[in-house]
């Protein structure tokens, strides 16, 4: 569902003048799936694959209706024949005008059933055709998750880093006035000017990231975002509890196995139409002819036809039973890349699977790093307040307490998009992902201001708020702090993320 961010205009002036009340419109994940999949030319190029698929069975079909022939001829002609001569020595040659014309209407009876089977064919190729355009929306609708949510990850790391780098620029000041007050030493801020040159670094590279995913965005969608990106949260209950579950879930309705699956009924409807064509062809014919010339070469002519008609065609060659055999291949063929496929599907579930548990398992042990380097850094504050740590040291700490933070960051990003991985693996992405609900906070797109030809679109951040990873751990007061933490041991508990 759409949100709508109501932006006030402060000025009395204009509120009096104009009255207007201006909405930012904020882009869902559903929304950017649906514009890439109405856009998109992969669709596009799927829908037309069933277009030709539609006019072949047009095509087959029409061999059940009657076929009408005509032709017609008009000249002169020169005849010197048995006709012509007659009986008397006197006749001979002679030039005649010519004129005639003809009409046929067949109507097949009996072909073997080889017509039946070529439209049971195209009809199963049809439906083929249909699922084709259902794998290639799930597929694109992943990638447009992937897109959005590569797009949504780069911009608020970005947003963490830039705010980090505010917060060590503090630290910086603070370290320089002590300097010129000769409470700290000059290295020390040294170090604190080289973790801010290495904060510029992350943010070149973090704004490179932010511009690729902006471009694979494009490519997927055909558009940049016009308004903030939204968060959907964690969409596990709808997943499987196991891999084994979820393949079983996917095995009897993912769009590829069931496009194979009409494949390889088309194959074998064309089996029995090759073996139709051993029969005879029974026809029914009407035929009309007539001709005019001159009585010395024939004279008039007027036919009127209505007829039965065998015909039998046998290819001493081996052409029509080659034809039965490479129906049966494809059909082997078919079913191969059907097992290709399924062993595809189960390796996809299955290292989405991997992926999720893993993101759990390091979101887990990063949540305690998190409680325990804010321990140390509440600890490192009351300790700096005493004197008994230097301020380097302090921003220090507040440097682990941002490393940490972003892994969380990360491993939320990869659990998330794992969860959409198993569900694009089993062919039920689009059937769920009008479900999937959003957060409560986004990251803002600011469009560009400029057309993409002429200049990289810039982004703007606003900080967002992971409404799907546990919760903070509360801080504990200084007091509390400083009696019942020892530094030493919490800065070894950082790297082992082991509570005592």
């Amino acid at each position: 569902m759409t949100s709508l961010k109501k932006v006030l205009l402060s000025s009395a002036c204009v509120l009096l003048t104009s009255a207007v009340t201006n909405t930012a419109k904020s882009e869902t994940l559903s929304e950017a799936v649906g514009q890439a999949l109405n856009a998109h030319p992969t669709i596009e190029a799927a829908l037309q694959a069933k277009e030709v698929a539609r006019e072949t069975r047009r095509e087959q079909r029409s061999a059940y209706f009657p076929e009408i022939s005509a032709n017609a001829s008009a000249g002169r002609i020169y005849g010197d024949n048995s006709t012509s001569r007659g009986l008397t020595v006197s006749r001979g040659a002679t030039y005649s005008g010519l004129g005639e014309a003809g009409a046929t209407l067949t109507q097949p009876l009996f072909d073997g059933f080889e017509t039946s089977n070529r439209v049971k064919a195209a009809d199963a190729r049809i439906e083929s055709e249909e699922y084709n355009i259902a794998d290639a929306r799930e597929q694109l609708a992943y990638q447009a998750v992937q897109a959005y949510w590569g797009l949504f990850h780069s911009q608020r790391l970005l947003n963490k880093v830039k705010s980090y780098k505010e917060t060590i620029e503090d630290y910086l000041g603070r370290i320089e006035m002590m300097v010129v007050e000769g409470a700290a030493d000059e290295s020390e801020a040294s170090q604190a000017r080289n973790v801010i040159l290495d904060i510029e670094s992350s943010i070149v590279d973090y704004e490179g990231q932010v511009r690729s995913a902006l471009a694979n965005y494009r490519q997927i969608m055909g558009t940049v975002p016009r308004s903030a990106l939204h968060e959907p949260m964690s969409i596990h209950h709808i997943i499987p509890g196991t891999p084994d579950e979820a393949l079983e879930g996917s095995q009897g309705d993912h769009p590829a196995l069931i496009s194979l699956d009409r494949e390889m009924t088309a194959s074998e409807f064309d089996e029995q139409a090759e073996k139709g064509v051993l029969f005879p062809d029974i026809d029914g014919e009407l035929s009309v002819y007539k001709k005019d010339q001159k009585e010395e070469i024939g004279g008039e002519v007027e036919d009127h036809r209505a007829l039965i008609k065998m015909n039998w065609v046998f290819n001493t060659g081996g052409a029509q039973f080659a034809r039965m055999d490479r129906a049966k291949a494809e059909r082997s063929e078919l079913l191969a890349r059907k097992g290709e496929t399924l062993r595809q599907i189960e390796g996809d579930i299955r290292r989405a699977y991997a992926e999720m548990v893993t993101a759990a398992k390091q979101m887990r042990v990063i949540e305690s790093r998190k409680e325990v380097t804010q321990e140390l850094l509440d600890a490192y504050e009351v300790q700096f307040e005493g004197g008994r740590v230097r301020l380097l040291q302090l921003m220090q700490s507040e440097s682990q307490v941002f490393s940490v933070d972003v892994e969380r960051l990360n491993a939320d990003y990869r659990y998330k998009l794992a969860e959409f991985a198993v569900l694009a693996s089993m062919g039920k992405l689009n059937q769920h992902l009008a479900e999937v609900p959003v957060a409560t906070k986004s990251v803002v797109y600011s469009p560009p201001k400029v057309t993409p030809e002429t200049k990289a679109p810039e982004v703007e951040l606003e900080t967002p708020m992971l409404s799907a990873t546990p919760e903070p751990v509360a801080r504990p007061q200084p007091e509390e702090a400083i009696q019942s933490v020892n530094h030493a041991v919490l800065e070894e508990r950082i790297y082992t993320g082991v509570k005592y």
